[in-house]
């Protein structure tokens, strides 16, 4: 079957790797994704973003780690942390990185910008 359609072997080969990725980095993909998916709702200010961002991963990071025996309130204070720090982090890398990237490309390009 993965004869017939082309690159099927690889998408699940990418699959697997990222089914098998540790939760931060699971958690910062999701992060950058809802950031980005955000920005497509007309209704949603560009401000509220990051926050929107932040919570999410605040969120995401407790839900997708596994406990593994420790004390709740010391599992859900670490995870919440870890999720502030792993969201913070994807709004860092989009305003640093992802940024300076979509302006060379030209996407997400406002029609009311103006240059000077």
């Amino acid at each position: 079957m993965t004869n017939t359609i082309p690159y099927l072997g690889k998408f699940y080969e990418f699959n697997t790797a990222l089914m098998g990725a540790p939760v931060g980095v699971l958690v910062l993909l999701a992060c950058i994704s809802l950031g980005y998916a955000v920005k497509l709702i007309p209704v949603i200010e560009n401000r509220w973003i990051p926050s929107i961002v932040i919570v999410a991963g605040v969120l995401l990071f407790p839900m997708l780690s596994d406990r593994g025996g420790e004390l709740l309130r010391i599992w859900m204070a670490k995870t919440t942390a870890m999720g502030l720090v792993v969201a913070s982090l994807a709004w860092l890398i989009h305003n640093k990185v992802l940024k300076r990237l979509e302006e060379r490309l030209g996407w997400f390009k406002d029609e009311t910008e103006t240059t000077p």
